[in-house]
């Protein structure tokens, strides 16, 4: 639902409800997980791909764990579905706009397996920013246990060839470069 005052008035709020339901969550991760739900929802061989790191991703989100458990039964119970066998389940506007935003993510896609992989790729890159936003954040809390904490962060850190994080690595939400 779209109101007119601005989003600074007091108990007002701008946008549509699933607008609403991602409020807050980084864009890039937005993209990457409506793009999946796009490809899962236009090809069942999709569901090979599907792992530890998308089922993360979708938790994310209320709206994306409903449309994942939709496409997941509609699998489960038909096996090869169409577009019509999961709009039928969608229940209300957030899951519809959900759903429409995803298959238009994925409206120019020729090869959907190969695509998928393309976009989980990035939702493991998406995925660990978000991991190292937390581990810096316990390091930061005063309840943690910093020793703990800061081992988490040096294992992580350690997977990965560079000594910056992912997001400095590749200049993510910084603009340009000079």
């Amino acid at each position: 639902t779209r109101r007119d005052a601005g989003p600074d008035s007091p108990g007002e709020s701008t946008g549509s409800d699933y607008d609403l339901s991602i409020r807050g969550v980084a864009p890039g991760l937005v993209s990457a997980v409506e793009s999946l739900l796009g490809l899962l929802s236009i090809d069942p061989a999709c569901w090979q791909g599907v792992d530890d790191v998308v089922a993360a991703a979708v938790d994310r989100s209320r709206n994306w764990q409903r449309l994942y458990r939709i496409l997941l039964d509609v699998h489960e119970d038909v096996g090869e579905y169409s577009f019509r066998a999961v709009v039928s389940r969608c229940a209300d506007g957030a899951l519809c706009e959900l759903l429409d935003r995803a298959r238009a993510r994925t409206a120019d896609v020729l090869v959907p397996v190969e695509e998928f992989h393309a976009v989980c790729e990035r939702l493991v890159a998406e995925m660990e920013v978000l991991r190292y936003g937390e581990l810096r954040g316990a390091l930061q809390d005063a309840d943690t246990n910093a020793d703990d904490a800061f081992r988490r962060l040096r294992a992580q850190g350690g997977r990965h060839e560079s000594f910056l994080g992912i997001a400095d690595r590749h200049d993510l939400g910084r603009g340009t470069t000079s």
